[in-house]
């Protein structure tokens, strides 16, 4: 049997600090004329702070300077220890003082000004709990005066560790970037000046993919060349060196090396003739030669991502694996096309998740049959790839190959689509195989004679699903013999 009497704990420790039995320490707080003196015992001190424990350590000799503060010792027999400290307001080092002793914080909690004050103390004093729950607590529920007071924080932050304010600090990242992507989102995007664009390319925490920012790029700088046909295809070499004239002064700053190669294809290629000769060689020996390195272009990092959850506007499929990029790609997938990403040609609607509806034959043909074409994205358990295959015919629990030429698999890679391989079919005849069970075995997905076979009667738990380059122009999973699954969704795909 446990027990616990924290509270009596608290209580106790709470009367040795206001009856001042004992003490051997005085610490004087704060500057004149606003000075006050505590009564405090070295053994709680050094227990509860770490400040006051690297200051308690030293040898007790008078005068002995620490930290730029002076210790000095009575010549009394009990020697009492004076402390002074005037970085500390002393009403705020009260409630301080009595946390160190109760573990309990009391103080006005509508009022963010004093947690504010109350948190450069626990920093200073090193007391981990408690800023921490400071920080905290006014990120939680003073969001908006934070961010009235965005230099304010941002100075603390500068003035104190890194690591010991990371709440503070992801909260800060995180109102520059909605500040920035207000910026970057909004119908006056177009009016911003050209230094304006640069300023805001140049910032790390930008929470947006590369792909997305080098759209408005463009989008800038065609506002500014408003007689440029919007078809691409009627577009001359006069016009192509217009826009190289307007984005040139931006190049420096995108981030290419940062834009997966597929997306790169589909997004930015296009626009080859108005890019540098110097950035698209750069870029292309990037993505086609491992460990090249570019001596122009500046290899700059991914931008800064918020750490804060929250889901990003940008997403409308209602997926747990996969976002909007990635069915832009596989829509380009579908239509045969290697420029134009735009998502609006199809909608894709949610027909089984596996977390949901289960990982078994059953609940993939109960729910997918029937549907017209289809797309089955699966999140690997073991290296968490998703790959997946396109079914542009229906599934059917009958049994028996589907012969069609515009069947592919895919392997989207972990993230970003770094990597990406779509492999088309090769042999029409034998593209996609439907049956919910065949020779004692159970079925799912099945593409080719086993190029992605989906086997067993628990793809979650089982690891017997496997992917074997027969009827497919390219292998999509050639790490493993054997694979289970983490997550599985299957999509209709209906075009608008």
């Amino acid at each position: 049997m446990n027990a616990e009497f924290i509270d009596a704990l608290s209580r106790d420790f709470g009367k040795l600090q206001s009856e001042n039995n004992h003490h051997d320490i005085n610490i004087e707080v704060g500057k004149h004329p606003h000075k006050k003196s505590f009564k405090a015992h070295s053994i709680v001190l050094s227990a509860r702070s770490e400040y006051f424990r690297n200051a308690l350590e030293i040898d007790k000799k008078e005068n002995q300077q620490v930290e730029g503060e002076f210790v000095e010792i009575s010549p009394l027999k009990q020697q009492i220890i004076n402390l002074f400290e005037p970085n500390i307001i002393p009403e705020y080092f009260e409630i301080l003082l009595n946390y160190i002793y109760t573990g309990k914080i009391s103080f006005e909690l509508h009022n963010p000004e004093i947690v504010l004050y109350l948190l450069e103390g626990a920093l200073y004093l090193k007391l981990t709990d408690l800023y921490n729950f400071l920080q905290t607590h006014l990120v939680q529920d003073y969001s908006e005066w934070m961010k009235e007071k965005y230099e304010l924080i941002q100075n603390i932050i500068k003035a104190n560790n890194d690591e010991d304010l990371k709440i503070l600090t992801d909260f800060c990242t995180m109102t520059q970037q909605e500040k920035f992507q207000a910026i970057l989102k909004s119908e006056d995007f177009a009016k911003l000046s050209k230094d304006s664009l640069v300023t805001l390319l140049k910032y790390d925490a930008l929470d947006m993919d590369e792909i997305e920012i080098w759209d408005r790029v463009i989008e800038w700088c065609l506002a500014r060349l408003p007689k440029l046909s919007k078809s691409l295809e009627e577009w001359n070499d006069s016009d192509f060196k217009l826009l190289s004239i307007n984005i040139e002064p931006f190049i420096p700053h995108i981030r290419f090396f940062q834009i997966p190669a597929a997306i790169f294809d589909v997004k930015v290629l296009r626009y080859q003739k108005s890019l540098p000769e110097y950035a698209l060689r750069e870029i292309l020996s990037f993505h086609l030669r491992p460990g090249y390195r570019p001596t122009i272009l500046q290899l700059l990092p991914p931008r800064v991502r918020s750490h804060l959850e929250k889901i990003p506007d940008y997403k409308t499929i209602d997926s747990l694996i996969i976002d909007d990029n990635h069915m832009n790609w596989l829509s380009n997938g579908i239509e045969n096309l290697s420029f134009d990403t735009a998502n609006d040609r199809f909608e894709y609607k949610l027909l089984l998740r596996g977390s949901r509806d289960g990982f078994t034959s059953d609940a993939f043909y109960n729910l997918c049959a029937k549907k017209g074409p289809t797309i089955v994205v699966i999140k690997v358990a073991e290296i968490g790839e998703l790959i997946g295959g396109y079914n542009p015919l229906h599934w059917s629990s009958d049994g028996g190959y589907l012969n069609t030429s515009s069947a592919f698999i895919f392997n989207l890679g972990k993230q970003n689509l770094q990597g990406a391989i779509l492999s088309r079919v090769v042999k029409e005849d034998v593209a996609v195989w439907c049956g919910r069970d065949w020779g004692g075995q159970e079925y799912g997905p099945y593409f080719g004679t086993s190029d992605l076979s989906v086997v067993g009667k628990n793809w979650k738990t089982q690891k017997v699903s496997f992917c074997n380059p027969a009827d497919y122009k390219n292998s999509i999973l050639s790490t493993l013999d054997y694979f289970s699954f983490e997550e599985y969704e299957v999509f209709q795909v209906v075009r608008k």
